[in-house]
């Protein structure tokens, strides 16, 4: 009996999912000093902001949920709109990223930094102010 109560617990830790693990962050490539707008918060986002921290799931990679926000734009530092994105229907079918779109996780640069964490970047580009 007591080997079974053993090789039981052993089985059920075992066979466990493990926790994987991601961050957000967005990104700023360009030459200008820009703010990222969600809903009622404004960002400076002069390089580098962390949208969600380590958000864990069992079993896979929880995808950010953007689902809040009926738009997200991104402005100079004298508050000109340069990008404007906006939740697509379709935005999830696009999964080469024809459209560059922060709603659209395969715009999504998907980083593994250890064995269950992972680091997803978007990048505002040069190109993405033209």
């Amino acid at each position: 009996m007591r080997k079974f109560i053993c090789l039981l617990i052993i089985t059920i830790f075992c066979s466990c999912d493990p926790d994987y693990c991601g961050i957000y962050i967005v990104k700023n490539n360009t030459s200008k000093n820009l703010k990222l707008h969600l809903k009622n918060d404004t960002i400076e986002l002069n390089k580098t902001y962390l949208l969600q921290n380590e958000k864990c799931s069992l079993g896979g990679i929880s995808p950010l949920d953007l689902s809040e926000y009926d738009s997200i734009y991104v402005t100079d530092i004298n508050n000109v709109i340069l990008i404007t994105y906006k939740p697509n229907t379709f935005h999830d079918e696009d999964l080469n990223c024809t459209e560059k779109n922060i709603y659209n996780y395969s715009c999504w640069f998907n980083k593994k930094v250890s064995k269950y964490n992972y680091e997803n970047t978007f990048e505002i580009t040069n190109e993405d102010l033209e």
